[in-house]
């Protein structure tokens, strides 16, 4: 699943996202890519700018998740992004 489908099904191309947030199309394919973590300020500005809600759940490194799992069984955007103590998996509907 990635985290471009929100954009995408809006017709938005990176370029026109990253207009309405305010940054670079770099930075937005770097949040696309998983290449950095987003703060939970681009996720919220994320969300104002396409309309939609994102679910955040902080696990500890090497469990499965359990309730974004459930709750992302109803869209197809989810994103998984890793750090050395905990991972971040993000649905949006």
């Amino acid at each position: 699943m990635e985290p471009q489908g929100a954009r995408a099904d809006r017709g938005l191309s990176q370029r026109a996202l990253a207009d309405r947030l305010g940054v670079k199309q770099p930075h937005v394919n770097r949040v696309e890519s998983g290449d950095v973590n987003p703060s939970i300020d681009t996720l919220a500005r994320i969300a104002d700018r396409l309309g939609i809600e994102i679910a955040v759940a902080i696990r500890p490194s090497g469990q499965a998740s359990k309730l974004i799992r459930r709750r992302a069984e109803t869209t197809d955007h989810l994103a998984t992004y890793a750090t050395r103590d905990a991972t971040f998996v993000v649905a949006a509907t």
